[in-house]
Parts: structure tokens; C-alpha cells; sequence
């Protein structure tokens, strides 16, 4: 397994996707932290829209802090 880091401009879910699908990635894997209601509705879902978008599975781990 690899892991890389990398940096981009733009919408984060379509960045991520954009390189998951340039680079043949395999799968993504992501923290949510289960902002539930407003907050969710306010702040918008990265991993949501990365999990509709992505070319390659999506697995979301959440961070319950």
C-alpha cells in the first residue's frame, strides 16, 4: 500500500476524485465526523460528495471527538 499527500485548488471532493481517477487509485478512505441536521446541511459533506463523485470505492471512517 501507498500513501500519498498531495495539494490542490479547487472543490475538495472534486479534487479528490479528479486525482483518484488521473492516477488510478484504488480507493479512497476519508474521516467523517458525523456533523448531523444544520451543521451538516451548513458546513456541506466533503466525504458525501467525494462517495457520490469518486471513480474507485470510498471508505469513510467516522471521528466521533
Amino acid at each position: 500500500m501507498t500513501v500519498t499527500a498531495t495539494t490542490a485548488h479547487g472543490t475538495a471532493a472534486e479534487e479528490i476524485c479528479s486525482y483518484a481517477d488521473e492516477h488510478d487509485i484504488e480507493a479512497i478512505v476519508m474521516a467523517t465526523y458525523g456533523r448531523t441536521g444544520f451543521r451538516r446541511l451548513a458546513l456541506g459533506s466533503t466525504t458525501e460528495d467525494t462517495i457520490r463523485q469518486s471513480p474507485c470505492p470510498v471508505i469513510a471512517v467516522t471521528d466521533d471527538r
